[in-house]
């Protein structure tokens, strides 16, 4: 093993040695390309060096940065050119870095013109996905922002590809490819979250607010320097940051009204970011509440003969499909949402720079569910049964999930090598603090049942024979099935480091980089269950305090 590691050093060393060789005889054209008059940042545009011998060009990055390796003669010129503005011409001297390049906009009178326009942020995202070495998708805040969507789920469902699982009518659980959601990875700022949930690993993201984002990045295709732990793909969000010295200011609230229960939503957002010389800060608080209700049937078949008859009868099939369980549902859910997510960075120069970023989540969600099950058997048809029983049952619960995440961090760039370093806390919890079921069936004899299905969405169901009915209606008479009570928590902790070393090279064949780094991680998760279950008594089998049977 330390033969092994030893050879790896070697050859590290070398590749930093060659690199600083080829380095000494190159050198570092670096700088940003800005619009003339508003003084916005570039991402996209060109920059050939002209007359060089390798044709060396590149493109300036979403903060309209770039930065070429090459001999450069005095006197030679880049060629910068961007879609929209006039081809420059900059003679370079002495000074080959911090270059600032400002490109005029091409004016053209005209007599008509109908324009289609990305704004910035989705300029970048397309940008992002089109140099991707790998099959990514980007969407950008001021897209996300076209779309009613509450939370990052329903956001993620808009890209190729992706698939959501909904409870009660809202996105909650991603799928990629068609693959489970325990196959997908989920990050914040780069980071994996932890699951707020129990026994599972992927993460309900209806716990964050699509106000949050500034981009989504969803990676179908892992490369080597992501975590190797999905097979589906990556979910990275990236919070908002500050990009400009003017302070930018947004806020909304809006809020609706639901029919079914007679009740209201509302949801509110601010968020604030500005630049101010080298320091950035931007902090966005939201929040969401929604009072709603959900009535829905679910059904389970089975496929037999009816009553009197035989499987097969003078060669006729005699197996029909026909019901074997239905269940009617009523829900009231009260759901709410808290997010809070704040950045700070600081520029020492073009090529450094350190960040820290924060993102709290709060997620509450407050049901009740009133359900009545119909277990049938022994059918004349399909709708009438002879045999039947009733359970009524009642499900009472809130649900508390929390999402946390903290991102430390730097970037540092030199002539020989790009640096960036990172240490991440990130932390996820579900508390259910009361949870109650309780169940009740019919009393007496089995209940002769008759469906009526003629209106799918409002089935009903009767009783023929009035000498058992009163099994089914009699309420007070219903015998206690089961009671539960229950609490639980759940804790999921991440602690997370790693650096990234990235060296540039040049060859006759053309440019590259060689990239290396490591990482480790901490998990620590818990979970606790508390529970008291409390069934019906037997009076019919008599109870020996002697000996316990």
């Amino acid at each position: 093993m330390k033969a092994v590691f030893k050879y790896i050093l070697i050859f590290l060393i070398q590749i930093i040695a060659i690199s600083g060789a080829m380095a000494q005889k190159s050198q570092t054209i670096s700088g940003k390309v800005y619009d003339e008059d508003t003084g916005e940042l570039l991402p996209g545009a060109t920059i050939q060096l002209l007359d060089s011998p390798e044709n060396a060009a590149t493109i300036t990055d979403l903060n309209g940065r770039f930065s070429l390796k090459e001999q450069v003669i005095s006197g030679q010129k880049l060629r910068i050119t961007f879609i929209g503005y006039q081809t420059y011409e900059y003679e370079l001297g002495t000074a080959t870095t911090n270059l600032k390049i400002q490109l005029k906009p091409t004016r053209q009178e005209i007599e008509e013109v109908e324009i289609t326009a990305y704004t910035e942020g989705q300029t970048k995202a397309l940008l992002e996905q089109k140099n991707a070495v790998n099959i990514k998708n980007v969407v950008s805040s001021e897209q996300i922002e076209e779309f009613p969507d509450m939370n990052a789920a329903e956001t993620l469902q808009r890209i190729p590809g992706i698939t959501l699982q909904r409870d009660k009518g809202e996105g909650r659980y991603v799928q990629l490819r068609g693959t489970p959601p325990e196959y997908t990875n989920f990050n914040i700022n780069g980071e994996q979250i932890p699951s707020p949930e129990g026994g599972v690993r992927y993460v309900g993201l209806d716990v964050i607010s699509s106000d949050q984002i500034e981009f989504i990045e969803v990676s179908k295709v892992l490369t080597p320097d992501m975590d190797a732990d999905a097979i589906g793909g990556n979910v990275n969000i990236i919070t908002k940051s500050a990009k400009s010295e003017e302070p930018e200011i947004s806020a909304s609230a809006s809020g609706g009204y639901s029919d079914l229960r007679e009740s209201p939503n509302y949801q509110g957002q601010f968020s604030f970011a500005q630049k101010s010389n080298k320091i950035g800060f931007t902090v966005n608080a939201n929040y969401y509440k929604n009072i709603y209700g959900a009535d829905n049937m679910e059904f389970e078949y089975m496929r037999g003969p009816f009553w009197g008859q035989s499987s097969q009868e003078e060669g006729v099939n005699n197996y029909h499909l026909h019901y074997s369980e239905a269940q009617l549902r009523h829900y009231d859910i009260t759901r709410e949402r808290i997010g809070i997510s704040s950045t700070l960075d600081y520029e020492f120069n073009e090529n450094s720079k350190v960040y820290i970023r924060g993102m709290y989540n709060n997620f509450s969600d407050y049901e009740v569910r009133r359900r009545i099950i119909y277990t049938v058997d022994d059918p004349i048809n399909e709708y009438i049964y002879l045999y039947g029983g009733i359970e009524r049952d009642l499900k009472e619960r809130e649900k508390i999930q929390n999402i946390s995440s903290v991102n430390i961090g730097g970037e540092q760039k030199t002539n020989f090598i790009e640096l960036d370093y990172e240490l991440a806390y990130s932390s996820a919890s579900e508390n259910v603090p009361d949870r109650i079921e309780i169940a009740f069936d019919n009393p007496g004899q089995a209940i002769f049942m008759e469906f009526d299905v003629s209106d799918p969405d409002y089935p009903q169901v009767s009783f023929p024979d009035s000498n058992n009915a009163v099994n089914a209606t009699n309420y007070a008479e219903y015998e206690l099935e089961e009671l539960r009570l229950q609490k639980s928590l759940v804790t999921d902790k991440n602690i997370t480091g790693k650096v990234n070393f990235k060296v540039p090279y040049i060859t006759s064949f053309g440019n590259g980089f060689f990239k290396f780094g490591g990482k480790t991680r901490h998990k620590t998760k818990e979970r606790d269950i508390q529970a008291q279950i409390y069934t019906r008594y037997d009076w019919d089998t008599p109870y020996d305090i002697h000996t316990g049977t």
